[in-house]
Protein backbone atom coordinates (compact mmCIF):
# COMPACT_ATOMS: atom_id res chain seq x y z
CA UNK A 1 0.00 0.00 0.00
CA UNK A 2 2.82 2.54 1.16
CA UNK A 3 4.45 2.01 -2.38
CA UNK A 4 0.91 3.14 -4.24
CA UNK A 5 0.66 5.65 -1.82
CA UNK A 6 3.87 7.09 -2.91
CA UNK A 7 3.16 6.28 -6.80
CA UNK A 8 0.47 8.34 -6.40
CA UNK A 9 1.92 11.46 -4.57
CA UNK A 10 4.36 10.81 -7.91
CA UNK A 11 1.79 11.25 -10.28
CA UNK A 12 0.27 14.07 -8.40
CA UNK A 13 3.39 16.36 -8.30
CA UNK A 14 3.81 15.18 -11.78
CA UNK A 15 0.81 16.61 -12.85
CA UNK A 16 1.15 20.19 -11.18
CA UNK A 17 4.57 20.20 -12.00
CA UNK A 18 3.41 19.72 -15.58
CA UNK A 19 0.89 22.23 -15.61
CA UNK A 20 3.35 24.36 -14.28
CA UNK A 21 5.84 23.95 -16.65
CA UNK A 22 2.93 24.57 -19.48
CA UNK A 23 3.23 27.97 -18.56
CA UNK A 24 4.55 30.25 -22.04
CA UNK A 25 7.07 32.13 -19.31
CA UNK A 26 8.15 28.98 -17.92
CA UNK A 27 8.61 27.87 -21.75
CA UNK A 28 10.69 30.74 -22.37
CA UNK A 29 13.19 30.46 -19.57
CA UNK A 30 13.68 26.70 -20.56
CA UNK A 31 14.18 27.38 -23.73
CA UNK A 32 16.86 30.39 -22.49
CA UNK A 33 18.22 27.52 -20.19
CA UNK A 34 18.82 24.80 -22.78
CA UNK A 35 20.36 27.20 -25.29
CA UNK A 36 23.01 28.02 -22.37
CA UNK A 37 21.51 31.50 -22.03
CA UNK A 38 20.21 31.63 -18.54
CA UNK A 39 20.62 34.92 -17.85
CA UNK A 40 17.69 36.44 -20.10
CA UNK A 41 15.23 34.41 -17.78
CA UNK A 42 14.68 37.27 -15.17
CA UNK A 43 11.97 38.42 -13.48
CA UNK A 44 10.42 41.68 -14.18
CA UNK A 45 11.45 45.18 -12.47
CA UNK A 46 8.22 45.03 -10.96
CA UNK A 47 8.91 41.21 -9.20
CA UNK A 48 12.33 42.24 -8.44
CA UNK A 49 11.03 45.25 -6.64
CA UNK A 50 8.46 43.17 -4.79
CA UNK A 51 11.11 40.79 -3.83
CA UNK A 52 13.26 43.88 -2.14
CA UNK A 53 10.84 45.28 -0.51
CA UNK A 54 10.31 42.05 0.97
CA UNK A 55 13.88 41.91 2.37
CA UNK A 56 14.75 39.43 0.25
CA UNK A 57 18.16 38.85 -1.29
CA UNK A 58 18.10 35.86 -4.04
CA UNK A 59 18.21 35.77 -7.10
CA UNK A 60 16.90 32.48 -7.57
CA UNK A 61 13.77 32.95 -5.56
CA UNK A 62 13.34 36.36 -7.63
CA UNK A 63 13.25 34.06 -11.25
CA UNK A 64 11.09 31.76 -9.19
CA UNK A 65 8.74 33.97 -7.82
CA UNK A 66 8.22 35.59 -10.83
CA UNK A 67 7.02 32.65 -12.98
CA UNK A 68 4.81 31.60 -9.87
CA UNK A 69 3.01 34.74 -9.51
CA UNK A 70 2.10 34.69 -12.92
CA UNK A 71 0.83 31.17 -13.07
CA UNK A 72 -1.43 32.41 -9.66
CA UNK A 73 -2.66 35.42 -10.82
CA UNK A 74 -4.12 37.78 -8.20
CA UNK A 75 -7.45 37.89 -6.46
CA UNK A 76 -9.92 34.83 -6.84
CA UNK A 77 -13.27 33.53 -4.49
CA UNK A 78 -14.67 31.14 -6.69
CA UNK A 79 -17.44 29.15 -5.05
CA UNK A 80 -15.70 25.52 -6.15
CA UNK A 81 -11.96 26.18 -4.83
CA UNK A 82 -11.73 24.95 -1.31
CA UNK A 83 -9.17 27.17 -0.77
CA UNK A 84 -11.84 29.73 -0.66
CA UNK A 85 -10.38 33.70 -1.10
CA UNK A 86 -7.16 33.78 -2.30
CA UNK A 87 -4.18 36.54 -3.62
CA UNK A 88 -1.55 35.76 -5.83
CA UNK A 89 -2.07 32.41 -4.67
CA UNK A 90 -2.04 32.82 -1.00
CA UNK A 91 -5.16 31.47 0.57
CA UNK A 92 -6.94 33.29 3.51
CA UNK A 93 -5.77 30.76 6.47
CA UNK A 94 -2.19 31.72 4.95
CA UNK A 95 -2.49 35.02 5.20
CA UNK A 96 -4.57 34.91 8.65
CA UNK A 97 -1.67 32.88 10.32
CA UNK A 98 0.88 36.10 9.10
CA UNK A 99 -1.72 38.60 10.58
CA UNK A 100 -2.80 39.56 6.94
CA UNK A 101 -6.21 40.16 5.58
CA UNK A 102 -5.92 38.19 2.27
CA UNK A 103 -8.38 40.30 0.55
CA UNK A 104 -5.75 43.34 0.70
CA UNK A 105 -2.86 41.36 0.54
CA UNK A 106 0.52 43.31 -1.13
CA UNK A 107 2.88 41.40 -3.80
CA UNK A 108 5.90 41.90 -1.31
CA UNK A 109 3.53 40.46 1.45
CA UNK A 110 2.44 37.27 -0.71
CA UNK A 111 5.89 37.13 -1.58
CA UNK A 112 7.71 37.18 1.91
CA UNK A 113 5.31 33.95 2.92
CA UNK A 114 6.20 32.32 -0.50
CA UNK A 115 9.78 32.53 0.64
CA UNK A 116 9.83 31.55 4.30
CA UNK A 117 6.52 29.37 3.75
CA UNK A 118 7.38 27.74 0.88
CA UNK A 119 10.55 28.31 -0.28
CA UNK A 120 13.02 27.77 2.65
CA UNK A 121 10.66 25.58 4.17
CA UNK A 122 10.93 22.99 1.14
CA UNK A 123 14.65 23.34 0.46
CA UNK A 124 13.94 24.67 -3.06
CA UNK A 125 16.43 27.41 -1.88
CA UNK A 126 19.17 24.71 -2.32
CA UNK A 127 17.86 23.74 -5.71
CA UNK A 128 19.11 24.84 -8.99
CA UNK A 129 17.20 26.23 -11.93
CA UNK A 130 14.38 25.10 -12.66
CA UNK A 131 13.96 22.61 -10.17
CA UNK A 132 13.70 25.02 -7.73
CA UNK A 133 10.40 26.23 -8.97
Amino acid sequence: MEIFNNLMMCGVVGFTALNLLQSPAIQQSFSNINSGNVSTASAPEDIKKAVSEAGINDGQFTWAIAHILKVEGGWSNHPSDRGGATKYGIIESVAKRHGLNVASITVPQATKIYHTDYWIASGANKAPNPLNL
